[in-house]
């Protein structure tokens, strides 16, 4: 008796491909953030937190700044379209600098 290929054998199924099967490894749903961050103290902020949005560059689409020079302070409003996971990431990290205060909101569908 002959046994055609996989046949009469027992073939190891992998872990995580029964999780795929079942959607786990679906892409991040990625919508759109309106992030406000109040900079409090520009001499001492202000590098930190544009070297911060740069990293974060590629889920901008609007930046506008305000500086107010003779209080020390700048306002930037952000647009962005990311998933929760990175806006999460980046509020995070801002809100750690100190003299820098970040509010987040989600756009509704």
């Amino acid at each position: 008796m002959s046994l055609t290929p996989g046949e009469g054998k027992r073939t190891a199924i992998h872990p995580l491909s029964r999780l795929e099967e079942r959607g786990f490894f679906m892409e991040k749903e990625k919508r759109f953030y309106v992030l406000t961050v109040l900079v409090e103290d520009r001499e001492r902020a202000y590098r930190d937190v544009n070297e911060l949005l740069h990293q974060f560059a590629e889920d901008i689409c609007l930046r506008v700044g305000y500086p107010v020079k003779e209080e020390n302070v700048a306002i930037i409003f952000l647009v962005l379209k990311t998933d929760n996971d990175t806006i999460g990431a980046l509020s995070g990290k801002l809100g750690q600098i100190p003299g820098v205060r970040v509010k987040t909101v989600p756009l509704k569908r």
